[in-house]
């Protein structure tokens, strides 16, 4: 009956040990699957974490786009206010631009006019030659160009007392008077050069 008793008691024993090593191996495994779980749940964290401040970042563009395009709208809106405005000052002051094109063109047109009556005026006239007061001893005789004619002798003499050896450039001058005015223009330099008589034989 010991016998019988001793070994139930081993039998039990061994099923408790049996027991605590399967509720042990439960327990570890129930630890490794808890651990995995909560090392889950942090990634999930950092996940959503990522995941917001993404978000925040996609809001910050749409803010900053959304700021950008009411800027450009407002700026685009302004510029064509600006050109309806410029238009209309332009077409409100273009009857006085044109005007006073008109007014210039007019003043031109009168003054080409004048000039042309001028040079009429020249062509009717005489030019007056003279000289400018010669050297002791040369005189200059004063010439007219008729108007229906281009050229005329002006007569220089030289008398006894223009020392020999003695040069001067003379100097004509053309006057002729057209309306009010005196229109003056000079000729090329005449040299002359005194030269000593030859005796007479």
């Amino acid at each position: 009956m010991r016998i019988d008793a001793a070994a139930a008691k081993r039998k039990a024993a061994d099923e408790a040990k049996t027991a605590l090593t399967q509720a042990q191996q439960n327990e570890q495994q129930a630890q490794t699957q808890a651990e995995a779980a909560a090392q889950k749940l942090t990634q999930a964290e950092a996940q959503k974490k990522s995941a917001d401040d993404a978000l925040a970042g996609v809001n910050s563009q749409v803010a900053a786009a959304t700021t950008t395009y009411e800027a450009a709208e407002k700026a685009a809106q302004e510029a064509l206010a600006a050109a309806v405005n410029a238009k209309a000052e332009a077409d409100k002051a273009r009857p006085g631009i044109l005007a006073n094109d008109e007014k210039a063109a007019n003043a031109k047109l009168a003054e080409t006019s004048k000039r042309v009556d001028s040079l009429k005026e020249v062509e009717k006239g005489a030019i007056t030659l003279t000289a400018d007061p010669p050297p002791r001893g040369v005189t200059v005789k004063a010439a007219s160009i008729p108007a229906d004619q281009t050229e005329a002798t002006v007569t220089l003499a030289v008398t006894k007392q223009a020392p020999a050896g003695f040069r001067q450039n003379i100097i004509i001058n053309g006057t002729i008077r057209v309306g009010q005015d005196v229109l003056i223009r000079v000729a090329p330099a005449i040299p002359i050069n005194v030269l000593a008589s030859e005796p007479q034989k």
